[in-house]
């Protein structure tokens, strides 16, 4: 429902006595980290012109990366590259300084995040707001990162007068597909968010 509507949820943490905590992996925004975070940390000042998207209502600056050496903590579920969620900021700007600025490219970070309390989302489930689907996080990102440059691409060529036709499938489409045909109608959900829900928040 709202901004949430065709959200696919990355569940971070799940628990009976402490609910459950997630993030939007499919909600890309027109923002920059830069412009979506006030008096950005110095450590982080490197990976502001990084696209950043809207990862939920509670707002809260999340981070998933594959570079080991930035700290977080390890997302299970992933098949063929090792994914981290969180960082440690300290860490983070030796590294940067160590190995170069190609490393920007590795790290998607989200504003938001969407929180349940115990049993909540157990809930929201079986009254079939929420569809649980389990699929490896790498290859999910991925699957986000294609349809990015697709539609990317597509806008290229519209601005090109070419007449390519191109039909890039966003991410809730796919997931959609891979559960069965059953569920094959909820790819005609309206698709009423037309523009970012992210916004700008201080640090502190």
């Amino acid at each position: 429902q709202g901004p949430l509507r065709r959200s696919c949820i990355l569940i971070l943490e799940h628990s009976a006595t402490n609910g459950s905590y997630g993030i939007a992996v499919n909600k890309p925004s027109e923002h920059s980290l830069g412009s979506a975070v006030k008096n950005l940390p110095s450590e982080l000042d490197v990976f502001a012109n990084n696209p950043v998207s809207f990862g939920g209502m509670i707002r809260r600056l999340q981070c998933i990366h594959d570079v080991p050496s930035f700290g977080g903590s390890k997302i299970p579920n992933c098949w063929k590259k090792q994914l981290y969620f969180g960082a440690n900021l300290p860490r983070m700007r030796p590294q940067m300084d160590k190995l170069g600025t190609r490393l920007t490219s590795h790290c998607n970070f989200y504003v938001g995040c969407t929180l349940w309390g115990p049993g909540e989302l157990e809930q929201q489930i079986q009254r079939g707001i929420w569809l649980a689907v389990s699929t490896p996080l790498d290859e999910l990102l991925a699957t986000q990162h294609d349809y990015l440059q697709q539609k990317l691409k597509m806008q290229q060529q519209k601005a090109a007068d070419d007449n390519t036709e191109t039909n890039p499938r966003e991410l809730w489409s796919v997931l959609i597909d891979n559960i069965g045909e059953d569920f094959k109608c909820f790819n005609d959900v309206p698709r009423i968010l037309t523009k970012s829900n992210v916004e700008s928040f201080d640090w502190k």
